[in-house]
């Protein structure tokens, strides 16, 4: 019951983040993104809430399974919402589809008002405070070079 909570708390945070949108987007006279179309402003709002849902109910798993600071679990999860649904589905949106013709701006709106109150709320409710086990502690030069040659591989 307890999770269920925080699952509805984050939802909520996915509508602020729809509302937030919807406001920014009309202050600054953006387009505002909509599905091609006869489909009804309602429908595209009932069908984005219940996208909300699944996308909060799918990255439930990852959030539990965290191990860090809230700050840092945070910013892992906006970052990674950011990423691969910001930068990913605006490229995809753009280049392959006329979804965001004179849009991107709009877009851009979105998935950062997404990543940061999502991302935010989910790291904040889920996850364990304690460091990762078995996670060794590097420095920095380390961790580069590490990195590194996981990207040449």
């Amino acid at each position: 019951m307890k999770d269920l909570l925080k699952l509805l708390a984050a939802w909520a945070a996915f509508v602020l983040a729809t509302i937030a949108t919807g406001v920014v987007t009309t202050v600054l006279h953006l387009r505002p993104i909509t599905i091609p179309g006869q489909t009804s402003v309602a429908t595209q709002l009932l069908l984005q809430l219940a996208g909300g849902a699944v996308l909060v109910l799918g990255l439930y798993p990852l959030a539990r399974g965290l191990s860090a600071s809230a700050a840092v679990r945070s910013v892992a999860l906006g970052a990674f919402l950011f990423f691969a649904l910001g930068v990913n589905g605006t490229i995809e949106g753009k280049f392959f589809t006329h979804f965001f013709d004179g849009k991107v701006a709009a877009a851009a709106v979105y998935y950062s008002f997404l990543a940061l109150l999502v991302g935010a709320t989910l790291g904040w409710l889920f996850g364990r405070r304690e460091p990762p086990a078995g996670l060794p502690h590097r420095s920095p030069l380390a961790w580069a070079g590490r990195t590194a040659a996981a990207w040449l591989a």
